[in-house]
């Protein structure tokens, strides 16, 4: 996916371990190591018809705190993708915590670049 193609661009680590993490009632959709296991990715995805707010970005930062997997060296990374984008304040608290975003629409054309083109036109 576009997280992949990012680490392929040497724009992030590789990240080559994929999974997810969850404990009683909290869940983190996806969290990714390199080969290292020093960077850790923590993402968290949104499919609901409105745009993501600063809280869902805030809980997953807090979430991302209870993973105990390398806790002592690790190198954290933060993304989320949300199906209707996000609001203002959510992308400001993401540019001042470099947590990238994503949306639906740049999740499908990194997959499917042809289907992209044609729900384009």
């Amino acid at each position: 996916g576009l997280l992949q193609k990012l680490s392929l661009n040497g724009k992030n680590p590789l990240f080559t371990r994929w999974g997810r993490w969850w404990r009683m009632d909290e869940e983190i959709d996806i969290v990714a190591t390199d080969e290292t296991g020093v960077n850790i990715l923590f993402c968290d995805c949104e499919w609901q018809d409105k745009e993501m707010e600063t809280g869902v970005l805030e809980k997953l930062v807090e979430k991302s705190e209870d993973v105990e997997w390398g806790i002592e060296k690790r190198k954290k990374h933060y993304a989320a993708v949300s199906r209707r984008g996000f609001s203002e304040e959510a992308r400001l608290y993401a540019v001042e915590r470099n947590i990238l975003l994503f949306t639906l629409k740049e999740m499908i054309s990194a997959v499917a670049p042809e289907k992209s083109k044609i729900n384009n036109q």
